[in-house]
């Protein structure tokens, strides 16, 4: 796809990965037994690595189910390869041996490459070597596959006694990896040093400084750079936190900082969920506002700045979700001076991630931002690199050469030359494979299970899922962290670096790789605060069904924290596997989810394909004879249509439809269903008389179950203000703002007050109405996308009569018709009041034209008696809506009578005005 191609481009990869693998198939022909040596030798090179590496795309399903069945096939052509080699090459077999281990790698659970293995090492007269093999192997049957040794396994170990064994002084015995001495030491980097230290101590003398980016490619170095501010920062006494985002996590809300203030202890954390429980108290959250969320962070990092300088060291931006992005921007505005922030990030895949690049380019252009590009080390800088590994002086130019400069292939090229081995692999993978095969037989076989988990992992987990008992799993990990492939953290281990856990899972095979991870979400299931975590590894481990629920869990929980875009998107993840399962199941859960996409308020962009999406799982459900589940997926068309203005009539129909088939026999939830669907009705002004049934019901419902609709309060408020009666509309409609406030439903607060605002202007209570709006005005800064903050502007603009012109183009923009009609009706009204009638009758026109496209009958009735008065052309218009008077509002009806005294004595009374 277009996609994939622009991704290739930027990673610098293009097709080339699929033209090697159809050159090697053809250099082998159908049978690679029967191809030349020469030919097999040049397949096995094109086959290195795996294809499309990098290009997984998990949330695209069909992408991924075409890719894994790629990847089986390439793997399975270099494994036929690797063998025919292996066979050929038996009069050689140090050549052989090289073949024989690249197939154990890329293929370990197959014990027929094992023992090649074995059976070349014994023919070497590499006796340690070939147990050290068998023990391996043995080891990853009975873990992996439950299985004991085969024959052929055992009588390769046997013939082992009777291998010719070199002396002891002149076999060659493997050297441990030394561990770098390098801990403390930068090796060039001398810009970049010198920036750190000057930002250091700006921030500890109080001056406010720019945040600080360093880009590269892997291994280059930027780890290293945020290891050494986070020195110079503990130099001068200050306080370091570290965040560090992981790819597989971008389905976790907040994840880096989560970490980040797990750091500052246990009563800062503590602190925050004091801060946050009135927010998250609610079963159904309403995902509005963030701010609420980012100042009680800021609060915390502002405090810890009080105390010492503070540096915020983040790693992996690339891998930021959308809500950690958003916290970053926020905190990049809001902390003190005293405060640091330096960032480290993948070039390429920097790209990939579009809210962070956005967030990069605004700091930039705003002068917050310093950006560092890293480079290759000079040829001087990598030889002092290479000595201080035990390279001897005269391989430094060797290390370069070989490494180009790269830090991380110098370390290892450097590494292997202090092992004595002269001969240096002719790829990186092929270097850290080299390296992580030198384990003991325990540690590799614990390293697949710790690379799967992509993030800093807790060794008790890690015991659990690999059923290893406590004194083993401590020596695995202590011979893994004395080989430097894994370094502790505060929270558990993690890799050395990206790319020996990157080695790992490439070794994998895909039916491998569903175990592990599908053994890691058993682990995780029925932990509720890792439901990002068991959504990933369900989704990876091939049980879709978990992977939906979990995924509907995480959207739940992301809503409650205000991470909106990021529950938008684990629910549409939740979405897609949902898909494979059977009806009902399916159902279900794709009526939850879309729930949760719609509460997240991301749509609007995509506002008809979430409403066809919506009514098809509906009608589905009706088909299905799931009552319940087609009654709440009509409730959210409904509110869809209600919330975009598309279709009133739609809008109508599915909460009609909500209505009637909710078959529930709990008081409250009746009650809950009759008020939102009543008001829907009197947000539409439709079936006002039926609406006020509903009110009436689901009030005798709500008191009989002891529960306070907030829905219930708004339908009634817009239902007494249809009918004239303004007070209780006011008392209503307050009570409604004062419970979405004590929820933090910031959208229904918003909404509500517009409502309210309204009733003031037409009470003619400017100054009210302007209170009730600037009352909600430090909420708007908070939305980052919909028409509320629009409606409100427009609004104020008639209230405090400045650049209400303005605000109706932008009312236009963003297609808020209702509202239109009303801004328009009453700045006409001001028009014709200070005699500008043609103004006055252009903007009633617009208002008579907005309010028949929404059906509105009552603001068309009061438009249309402004156009009159203007002196428009709408007599006609005008008698039709005479016709159907007793269905207007109480307002209209007075000015429509005001207007034309005579149908007066004609108009029959509304129900509600004989109730009165």
């Amino acid at each position: 796809s277009h996609d994939l191609a622009e991704r290739d481009a930027r990673h610098g990869r293009p097709d080339h990965e699929a033209r090697d693998l159809v050159d090697a198939r053809v250099l082998v022909g159908e049978d690679p037994r029967n191809a030349p040596t020469e030919a097999l030798e040049r397949a096995a090179s094109l086959c290195r690595g795996g294809l499309l590496e990098g290009l997984d795309l998990d949330d695209c399903y069909r992408y991924h189910e075409w890719c894994v069945a790629a990847r089986e096939a390439a793997r399975a052509l270099r494994v036929e390869v690797l063998a025919s080699l292996t066979d050929r090459l038996a009069d050689r077999p140090e050549d052989a041996l090289v073949h024989a281990r690249a197939r154990v790698a890329i293929d370990p659970l197959a014990e027929a490459a094992h023992v090649e293995v074995i059976r070349i090492l014994g023919q070497l007269g590499k006796r340690k070597e070939a147990l050290a093999q068998f023990e391996t192997c043995k080891r990853i049957l009975q873990i992996e596959l439950g299985a004991s040794p085969s024959r052929a396994l055992l009588a390769a170990r046997s013939t082992l006694a009777m291998s010719t064994i070199d002396p002891p002084a002149m076999e060659k015995q493997p050297i441990a990896a030394p561990v770098a001495t390098t801990a403390g030491v930068i090796f060039g980097r001398r810009t970049e040093r010198d920036e750190l230290a000057h930002r250091v101590n700006e921030v500890a003398n109080g001056r406010a400084q720019p945040m600080m980016l360093f880009a590269g490619e892997p291994g280059i170095g930027k780890t290293r750079l945020l290891e050494a501010a986070a020195e110079a920062m503990r130099a001068i006494g200050g306080t370091v936190l570290r965040a560090r985002a992981f790819e597989a996590e971008r389905i976790r809300p907040y994840g880096p900082w989560l970490d980040a203030i797990a750091q500052l202890g246990a009563s800062a954390h503590e602190s925050l969920k004091a801060e946050l429980s009135p927010l998250m108290a609610t079963e159904q959250p309403t995902g509005t506002d963030q701010g609420q969320m980012f100042d009680a962070v800021a609060t915390l990092f502002t405090r810890a700045a009080s105390r010492t300088p503070l540096l915020l060291a983040v790693d992996d931006v690339q891998w930021f979700d959308d809500a950690s992005t958003a916290l970053l921007h926020a905190l990049s505005r809001s902390l003190p001076t005293s405060t640091l922030i330096v960032a480290a990030a993948r070039r390429a895949e920097l790209g990939d991630n579009a809210p962070m690049q956005r967030l990069v380019h605004a700091l930039l252009r705003e002068n917050r931002l310093v950006e560092l590009g890293l480079e290759p080390l000079a040829r001087e800088e990598t030889a002092e690199l290479a000595r201080s590994l035990g390279a001897d002086p005269t391989e430094a130019d060797r290390v370069f050469a070989e490494s180009g400069g790269h830090p991380y292939f110098a370390v290892e090229i450097a590494r292997a030359l202090a092992r004595g081995d002269h001969v240096i692999a002719p790829s990186l993978t092929a270097m850290i494979e080299d390296r992580l095969g030198r384990l003991g037989p325990l540690s590799r076989s614990v390293l697949p299970w710790a690379a799967s988990m992509r993030r800093t992992f807790d060794v008790a987990l890690l015991a659990r899922v690999t059923n290893l008992a406590s004194a083993e799993m401590l020596g695995a990990v202590t011979e893994l962290e004395e080989h430097s492939v894994l370094v502790p953290k505060a929270s558990g281990y993690d890799f050395a670096h990206d790319l020996l856990r990157d080695a790992v899972v490439r070794k994998l095979s895909e039916p491998r790789r569903r175990l592990i991870h599908a053994q890691i979400a058993k682990a995780l299931s029925g932990d509720r605060t890792r439901a990002n975590d068991l959504a990933h590894h369900a989704a990876l481990g091939g049980d879709h069904e978990t992977a939906a629920r979990a995924a509907l869990e995480a959207g739940k929980q992301a809503l409650r924290v205000f991470a909106n875009h990021d529950a938008a998107t684990v629910a549409r993840f939740g979405i897609e596997h949902a898909t494979t399962l059977p009806r009902e199941t399916r159902l279900r859960l794709h009526r939850e989810l879309l729930e949760v996409v719609f509460t997240s308020h991301t749509w609007r962009g995509g506002k008809q394909e979430l409403r066809a999406e919506a009514l098809r799982v509906a009608t589905e459900c009706e088909a299905a004879g799931l009552g319940e589940e087609a009654s709440r997926a009509h409730f959210t068309v409904s509110a869809i249509e209600h919330e975009s203005e598309a279709d009133s009539d739609l809008a109508f129909n599915s909460s009609m439809l909500a209505a009637r088939l909710s078959k529930t026999s709990d008081p409250g939830v009746r009650a809950e269903r009759l008020s939102a669907t009543a008001k829907c009705l009197a947000f539409l002004a439709r079936e006002m008389g039926q609406a006020r049934t509903m009110l009436d019901e689901a009030e005798a419902l709500a008191k009989q179950s002891g529960r306070e609709l907030l829905d219930l309060h708004w339908g009634r408020g817009i239902s007494l203000a249809f009918e004239g009666d303004s007070n209780g509309a006011r008392r209503s409609l307050a009570r409604t703002i004062e419970m979405a406030k004590a929820a933090n439903d910031l959208w229904s607060e918003l909404e509500c007050s517009l409502d309210l605002a309204m009733l003031e202007l037409d009470e003619g209570d400017d100054s009210k109405a302007d209170e009730v709006l600037s009352a909600v005005g430090p909420l708007l800064g908070k939305l980052h996308d919909g028409s509320e903050k629009i409606k409100c502007e427009a609004l104020l603009a008639l209230t405090r009569k400045t650049h209400a012109p303005d605000a109706l183009s932008k009312l236009r923009e963003v297609d808020a018709k209702a509202m239109l009609a009303f801004c328009a009706t009453k700045l006409a009204m001001q028009e014709l009041a200070e005699n500008r009638p043609e103004s006055a009758r252009a903007l009633a026109t617009e208002a008579v034209n907005a309010s028949r496209i929404v059906r509105r009958r009552s603001d068309e009735a009061r438009a249309l008696v402004v156009l009159a008065r203007a002196g428009g052309e709408c007599q006609s218009s005008l008698t039709a809506v005479t016709e159907e008077l007793s269905s207007l509002s109480a307002r209209a009806r007075a000015e429509v009578i005001a207007h034309i005294p005579t149908v007066a004595s004609t108009s029959a009374p509304t129900p509600w005005a004989q109730d009165q």
